[in-house]
C-alpha cells in the first residue's frame, strides 16, 4: 500500500495463514492477527484505509504499510524468517505497546499482560525488529479472579468461563468461524486500527520510539 510518506520507514501488519494439521533502515511495527479471523481482519483494515486513501479529506500516512499474510507459521515459523535476514537487538516493544494499553484503558475495557508465545513475530524480534500487538488467548486457563473482574467492566456473558482455556477450540478442528465471538473479534480490529493511524501521525517516529 502507498499511503505516501518515506521508503524507510515500513510498517509491517501481518497474519499467518496456515492451521494445525487438526483444522536506509526500516522500523517495521507490527500487528499480529491468527490464521481465519485475523485473515479477515488484516483485509478489512486494508481495504478501509484503501478507501480513506481515495477519498480528498483524508490525509495520507507519514510512512509506508505493507499488510502481509505469513504461511507456514506451523512449520517453524518458514514465511516470517523468509521475511526476515540480519540479525540485531532492540527494546522498544513497550513503547508501542502503551498505545493499545491507553486505547483499551479510554475505552473501558479490561486488559492483562500476556506471556509471550512462539509465533511469527519471533524472527522479527530476532532481528530487532519492534513487534508489539493484541492476543485474545490460546490453552491459558482462565481464573475466577480474571473472569470477576472482565464480567464486572463487561458484563455477564463477556467474562468468559474460570477453569477452563482461554480458546477451548484452540488448535482443534472447532476451531471455526461458529468459534469467533464478535465483540472480542471487533474489539480487536479496533484496537489495531487505532495504532495504525496513531502512529502514521507520529512525525518523528524514531525519536517518539527511541525517547
Amino acid at each position: 500500500m502507498d499511503p505516501g510518506g518515506f521508503w524507510w520507514i515500513l510498517w509491517i501488519l501481518w497474519i499467518l495463514v496456515d492451521s494445525m494439521d487438526s483444522g536506509g533502515f526500516w522500523w517495521i511495527l507490527i500487528i499480529s492477527f491468527r490464521v481465519g479471523s485475523g485473515t479477515m481482519a488484516t483485509l478489512v483494515l486494508a481495504l478501509n484505509l484503501a478507501n480513506l486513501f481515495q477519498s480528498s479529506y483524508y490525509e495520507k500516512y507519514l510512512y509506508h504499510i505493507r499488510f502481509c499474510w505469513w504461511g507456514a507459521e506451523e512449520n517453524n515459523l518458514l514465511g516470517a524468517h523468509h521475511h526476515v535476514e540480519e540479525p540485531e537487538t532492540t527494546t522498544i516493544e513497550n513503547t508501542i505497546l502503551q498505545v493499545l494499553r491507553n486505547w483499551f484503558d479510554k475505552h473501558d475495557l479490561p486488559w492483562d499482560e500476556s506471556e509471550p508465545i512462539l509465533s511469527d513475530y519471533v524472527p522479527f524480534l530476532f532481528a530487532g525488529i519492534p513487534c508489539a500487538g493484541t492476543f485474545s488467548g490460546t490453552d491459558t486457563i482462565k481464573t475466577s479472579e480474571r473472569r470477576d473482574r472482565y464480567g464486572r467492566v463487561l458484563g455477564h456473558g463477556y467474562d468468559g468461563i474460570a477453569g477452563i482455556h482461554f480458546d477451548s477450540c484452540y488448535h482443534q478442528a472447532c476451531d471455526t468461524i461458529e468459534n469467533i465471538n464478535p465483540f472480542g473479534y471487533e474489539t480487536m480490529v479496533k484496537s489495531a486500527a487505532h495504532v495504525l493511524e496513531t502512529l502514521a501521525r507520529i512525525f518523528n517516529l524514531n525519536l517518539w520510539l527511541y525517547e
